[in-house]
């Protein structure tokens, strides 16, 4: 059986490899809460990622040799190209497992975001264990429609 209700978020572990010594690198690892998106704001989300960072009359050079439609041409120059920075913002919700030097679990609010995110390489690790709790969440999904006998 389908259950058309899901959660609004999901957690991921997020596995980031920080350089500590000339080739070394050490994981560290933290679970992150992200908010669950429908497949139509997912689109919407990746053609803006997908996007390069290019002016209007780019973009309407690319929707006249077929490489845009209109409409995604039109969605691109009013929400403008996503970055890495708005994905953060916007669909992390929590996190669990993140302490500071004294082994004190560090609270989830704004500026504790800002300062672990400006520690390379743990933004780009957390976009895309986004990404990838957004495409497991749409795989359980069609696992659930497929053991039900759905397409």
């Amino acid at each position: 059986m389908f259950n058309l209700s899901t959660s609004e978020t999901i957690w991921k572990k997020v596995k980031v490899p920080v350089p500590v010594d000339f080739d070394r690198t050490e994981d560290r690892i933290f679970q992150a809460q992200f908010k669950r998106l429908s497949a139509s704001e997912m689109r919407i989300l990746n053609r803006r990622r997908s996007l390069p960072r290019i002016g209007e009359s780019m973009i309407n050079e690319f929707v006249e040799d077929g490489r845009l439609t209109e409409e995604e041409a039109k969605s691109a120059l009013e929400l403008g190209i996503v970055t890495d920075e708005e994905i953060i913002e916007k669909y992390l919700l929590d996190w669990k497992d993140v302490i500071d030097k004294e082994n004190n679990p560090v609270p989830f609010n704004a500026s504790s975001v800002a300062l672990m995110m400006d520690i390379e390489p743990v933004q780009y690790h957390t976009v895309q264990a986004f990404f990838e709790a957004q495409g497991e969440a749409k795989e359980k999904n069609l696992k659930a429609r497929r053991a039900s006998g759905r397409k």
